[in-house]
This record gives C-alpha cells, sequence and structure tokens, in this order.
C-alpha cells in the first residue's frame, strides 16, 4: 500500500500494513531543513533505518533517565518489552 507522501522527489513511500487493532497517531515535527539534513546523516552514521526510528530511540532514552520507565517501555522494539 502507497501512502500519500514520498521520502524523496520522486520515489512513493511505502507503508507498512498496520495491526488492524491499533491505532496509529502520527505526530508532525518541524525543524529548519538544514537541521534536518544534518540529523539525517547521522541517523544513517547510527545505523538507525528512518527519521521515526531516530526519535523513538531518542525518546525512549529521554524517559529511561528521567525515570519515567513505563512510558520508555512502550517505546521498546517489538518483542523487547
Amino acid at each position: 500500500m502507497l501512502s500519500g507522501g514520498t521520502d524523496a522527489p520522486g520515489k512513493p513511500r511505502r507503508r507498512q500494513e498496520s495491526t488492524p487493532h491499533i491505532r496509529i497517531k502520527v505526530l508532525p515535527f518541524r525543524m529548519e531543513a538544514t537541521v534536518a539534513k544534518r540529523v539525517d546523516e547521522a541517523r544513517r552514521r547510527l545505523g538507525l533505518s528512518s527519521r521515526s526510528d531516530l526519535f523513538r530511540c531518542a525518546l525512549r532514552d529521554y524517559f529511561f533517565d528521567a525515570g519515567e520507565v513505563e512510558v520508555a517501555k512502550l517505546l521498546l522494539p517489538d518483542g523487547a518489552n
């Protein structure tokens, strides 16, 4: 299934089939284009496959460090709970 957006100009973004009973909320996140470019470069160097993976990892680590362990556990990869 293809979504309406693109990952790169001229390339359709592929959306993974979601589990029917799980609702997904999209959280828009804006930043300057030059910052986004540098973030993407760092994400690739770190071996993360997407911006979403990067932000999930960053949020998980932040919540663990802040003592919000239950919230952090929600951001663990599938099967890691």
